[in-house]
């Protein structure tokens, strides 16, 4: 396995902020020769270098160099701004507490009564709308070290007031840079200044601090999809999500640093639920008992050895999905290839056309095997799980998985033909597979443009998207066309982006 930067103490941002802006700009250089750098491990140091220049780093908070301007130098600041951010909370592998006496301190509007931010508060959340508002007007492509470490003090500042929301979505953005970290992080900072004018702040909207996992007694789950991981800051592996039968969600993750080439080890592994020996490819699609199972804050479940768990013989059966996972079955039309991407092409049951493309993650580990397999059978009748426009799992039929019967569900990016003739592969999709573009499609395009480029591709493209404005009023999309008309305006470009992406959430995923 590969190795990668280690996870940093957000506070180490302060000190890129000391340095002079010629320093700040030489260590944007770079981090965009990245791929040059060699990186070794030894024992819990990692040996960094650039160049001559040797950083030692040894998480979470010390980072030295050789070079004559240590430590105020370009190479320090580089390393801090590529590294991810570490967690606030050490994660405990398991813990006897009671649920009540794991739980962190009532946030402000916990209870009953209304309430505001303290002034500390309050100046984090400046803070972060300010990051926020940059990350938006520059766009997610190509982050400069300024921007990475605004983002780390932003994490640093809400840990640290208790804005463990808006913690949580900044250092997912700093992570994996995309509309929808962007989108997410955007939502956090908005509610909760909204939420603190009004003087009702919520729990939601603060949010709560990451908690040891507690003891949740005994859990029947059926799996439903497992998922690769790919992150910009170098980890890798695979989630996989579960349902009670109230169809509440709970998942189980192997990602560690890593690159593409370690998820499908991740995938084939055992996931480490207690003294169980099923890998994330088999407790995806079983069913499984625990007992004294151990539950995280956001339903991840804890994989310490009191765990007891065991997999029936019986494959998943769900009587519940989790809110926003539906079914759909339907007859395949073929395969529309899109910016990045390929969907499945579906007709629905009350004959619509649908189309369902695979995360970006999966779409990197070839995911197309499996779309052009499925679309050069049109007509075959497929049942898939789908996330808004997200394909999560298809079900398996020998129509198209001819040679390979040990499993009734796949999932892009970690299943493929095991020995698929070439026609099923290589056969083009069915040219009506083209469907007419949707209103939403239009507001995820622009969302997706700006989240990417920042502001210049709203001047760049000012022409199209006029044309686009003017299209989605002749299709009786009068909001959504003044919503893009909005988003040209010269003032507040992160509210009215946001409004955009929140629009067009069910294509952005």
């Amino acid at each position: 396995m590969s190795v990668t930067l280690p996870a940093l103490d957000p506070a180490l941002a302060a000190e890129i902020s000391a340095l002079p802006d010629r320093l700040v700009r030489r260590a944007t250089k770079l981090t965009e020769q990245q791929e040059q750098w060699q990186i070794e491990a030894t024992g819990d140091r990692v040996r960094v270098t650039i160049g001559t220049a040797t950083v030692t780093v040894t998480p979470p908070g010390e980072v030295g160099c050789d070079c004559l301007l240590a430590p105020n130098c370009a190479h320090r600041a580089a390393v801090i701004a590529s590294s991810p951010i570490a967690d606030g909370t050490p994660e405990a592998p398991e813990t006897t507490a009671a649920p009540e006496d794991t739980a962190a301190s009532p946030p402000p509007g916990s209870g009953d009564e209304q309430s505001g931010l303290t002034e500390t508060q309050d100046a984090a959340l400046v803070f972060a709308e300010k990051t926020v508002g940059t990350v938006v007007a520059a766009g997610t492509a190509e982050l400069a070290v300024a921007e990475r470490a605004h983002l780390m003090r932003a994490v640093h500042l809400a840990r640290n007031t208790g804005l463990h929301r808006v913690a949580a979505t900044l250092t997912a953005l700093h992570a994996d840079p995309s509309v929808s970290t962007l989108r997410d992080a955007t939502l956090a900072v908005y509610e909760l200044r909204r939420a603190a004018d009004a003087l009702s702040v919520t729990r939601h909207d603060v949010g709560t601090a990451r908690r040891s996992y507690a003891v949740s007694g005994s859990l029947r789950l059926d799996g439903l999809w497992c998922e690769p991981v790919l992150t910009a800051s170098g980890y890798a592996g695979v989630v996989t999500t579960l349902t009670d039968a109230d169809g509440t969600p709970y998942t189980v993750n192997t990602v560690r640093p890593g690159v593409a080439a370690d998820v499908p080890r991740a995938y084939r592994t055992p996931a480490g639920l207690g003294d169980l020996l099923a890998t994330h490819a088999e407790i995806s699609r079983g069913r499984m008992l625990l007992t004294s199972a151990t539950v995280s804050a956001e339903g991840r479940l804890g994989t310490g050895r009191n765990v007891r768990a065991s997999l029936s013989a019986a494959p998943s059966s769900p009587q519940s999905l989790p809110d926003g996972v539906i079914e759909v079955t339907g007859e395949v039309v073929g395969a529309q290839p899109r910016e990045g991407t390929a969907a499945l092409v579906l007709t629905g049951p009350s004959g619509k056309r649908l189309e369902f493309h695979p995360a970006p993650a999966a779409m990197e580990l070839a995911a197309t095997a499996m779309i052009r397999a499925i679309a050069a059978r049109p007509g075959t009748r497929v049942t898939v799980r789908v996330r808004g426009a997200q394909l999560l799992a298809v079900r398996r039929d020998a129509a198209f998985w001819p040679d390979d019967d040990a499993c009734d569900w796949l999932f892009p990016g970690l299943d493929s033909p095991s020995a698929p003739s070439p026609a099923a592969v290589l056969a083009p999709a069915d040219d009506g597979a083209h469907s007419a573009v949707t209103p939403d499609e239009v507001l995820a395009r622009w969302a997706n443009r700006v989240a990417i480029a920042g502001r210049p591709a709203l001047s760049r493209g000012a022409a199209q998207l006029a044309d686009d404005v003017a299209w989605l009023r002749s299709h009786a999309s009068p909001h959504r066309a003044d919503l893009l008309e909005r988003l040209s305006a010269g003032t507040d470009l992160t509210r009215r982006w946001l409004a955009v992406a929140i629009a067009a959430s069910s294509e952005i995923g």
